[in-house]
């Protein structure tokens, strides 16, 4: 046999050989849940269930949507799921959402995500942070949230809302208007204002500094994805070890020296606004005073300032404008529940000299049950992480998920469950209206998340959507332009829910 030919030879063997070796890892990897009794969809070798989220055809929210409404079907509480070799517990039942985001919260206070202060002060931010520096951080900035420090920022909203219209104006014509594009720009630069007290002028310039670097966040490039798949499958204390960062160095420093730089030039200049940055700086130099008056204890570091600034930004621009433009899209494809919110918001409007005021949002009941009902069919964040941090007894089964277990919270399995959301497909605000609401079991509306870990900037979000939707309901009817895929296809490199191909609407002036 010559050289070549021995040289395939061993090539051949080395190949099956580390075929048998994965083959056989995989399938003793697939025993943990059969092993203990859980039940769950069949994995395959090397994506476990994953196949459909590797091939293109899913998104992991959309994967464990499927999964959960498979164990639903069995009437099974739990279920196990596997991506790539890792399990997941997946949860069903309502009981185990609740024990497991409420009751027995302290098993799983952790969202599992990577922080490391050192490389990447960014990390620190409140939904990665986890145990005792989570809520000593959560308990002082939770008075940041509050109603009344809302409506200090509330004219710099509406400020906003006055360019947003111009835009929509400037968009006028015969050529259809992708929403998303205007919608993001819109919370660039309302997130701007309030979280850094700086005019973004986003609406005006589509290129500014701020909304790149903030899509760069959520769109995310075949390195991006690697970096994030690293975080979900790398121990911790590896990535540690060889100071790995989760962000784009190029996005750390924008965000994190626009931060710094913004507090020194307030300090040095005695500078106030009404505005998130501004009780940031209370914070860091112990000065904050709640709505009741009472000084918070303990303060802030520079770091720990700057990471809840940068994900107070995204967290807010990019759920904000998303939610915006999935109503967006509903409401072109319903008229009469377009007109009825516009018909709401005239007439709400006309009480308030046509002026957007905090009291006249609240006012407007049937706007907001459009809002909740695009968060059930499109909640930014389509599954929720937990992972159990200590060896915890599922309720009622001699079942123990493992220190370390990462848990599966399906929210878009849940929000099309036919049980609590008949003909789930259906796009019906009526679902959420004040006697229908109270029907709704607690847990299976989760956009926000709930319990100790729920969204604090719910409230401020809310807002802003209202604000968006105003402008654009007040002034235009809309209908869906041809470019848009309907029904919706989700963009599979987008870190939140996203429509493919955007959605286009062409805008017609009401006079």
């Amino acid at each position: 046999m010559s050289i070549t030919g021995y040289f395939f030879y061993y090539l051949v063997l080395v190949w099956i050989s580390l075929m048998v070796i994965t083959i056989t890892y995989y399938k003793h990897a697939f025993k943990y849940w059969s092993q203990r009794g859980v039940d769950g969809p069949e994995p395959t070798v090397i994506f476990g269930n994953g196949w459909d989220v590797a091939n293109g055809s899913k998104t992991m929210g959309e994967l464990w949507k499927k999964i959960y409404l498979e164990l639903k079907s069995k009437g099974l509480r739990h279920g196990g799921g596997y991506f790539m070799a890792k399990p997941m517990y997946t949860v069903v039942s309502l009981d185990l959402v609740k024990a497991i985001m409420q009751t027995d919260y302290q098993y799983f206070n952790s969202h599992g995500t990577y922080v490391n202060e050192k490389v990447d002060p960014l990390s620190i931010n409140i939904f990665n942070l986890d145990g005792n520096r989570w809520k000593e951080i959560r308990t002082k900035i939770t008075p940041t949230f509050t109603t009344g420090k809302i409506k200090m920022m509330f004219n710099t909203m509406v400020e906003c809302s006055i360019l947003l219209e111009e835009l929509l104006q400037e968009s006028e014509s015969d050529n259809p208007v992708e929403i998303r594009n205007v919608m993001s720009r819109f919370t660039i630069d309302t997130i701007g204002s309030s979280a850094f007290g700086i005019e973004t002028n986003t609406m005006k310039d589509p290129n500014s500094e701020f909304r790149k670097h903030g899509l760069m966040m959520f769109n995310m490039n075949p390195v991006e994805a690697m970096r994030q798949f690293c975080v979900i499958f790398t121990p911790h204390w590896l990535l540690r070890a060889i100071n790995f960062s989760t962000i784009n160095s190029k996005i750390r420093k924008f965000f994190y020296y626009m931060a710094v730089d913004t507090i020194k030039y307030r300090e040095e200049h005695n500078i106030v606004r009404n505005d998130f940055m501004h009780l940031m700086v209370q914070m860091k130099n112990g000065k904050f005073v709640d709505d009741k008056g009472e000084k918070t204890k303990g303060r802030l570091t520079m770091n720990e300032v700057a990471a809840q600034c940068f994900f107070f930004f995204l967290a807010g621009f990019e759920t904000s404008s998303t939610t915006i433009c999935f109503a967006s899209y509903e409401l072109a494809l319903h008229k009469e529940i377009q007109d009825r919110a516009r018909h709401e918001i005239k007439e709400v409007l006309k009480k308030y000299n046509n002026e957007i005021t905090y009291d006249a949002l609240m006012e407007m009941h049937y706007l907001e049950t459009v809002i909740y009902e695009t968060l059930r069919k499109y909640p930014p964040l389509q599954f929720l992480l937990r992972k159990c941090t200590d060896n915890y007894k599922v309720p009622d089964s001699n079942i123990v998920i493992e220190k370390g277990m990462v848990t599966i919270i399906p929210v878009l399995g849940l929000h099309f469950d036919p049980e609590y959301y008949p003909d789930p497909e259906k796009f019906d605000p009526e679902r959420f209206n004040a006697e229908n609401k109270k029907t709704i079991p607690q847990f299976a509306w989760l956009p926000f998340g709930e319990g100790p870990r729920i969204c604090l900037g719910l409230r401020f979000g809310m807002v802003q959507v209202k604000i968006g939707l105003i402008s654009l309901l007040k002034n235009y009817e809309f209908t869906l332009h041809e470019k848009t895929i309907s029904p919706i296809v989700y963009t599979k490199t987008s870190v939140l829910a996203s429509a493919k191909g955007g959605i286009w609407l062409n805008l017609r002036k009401i006079h």
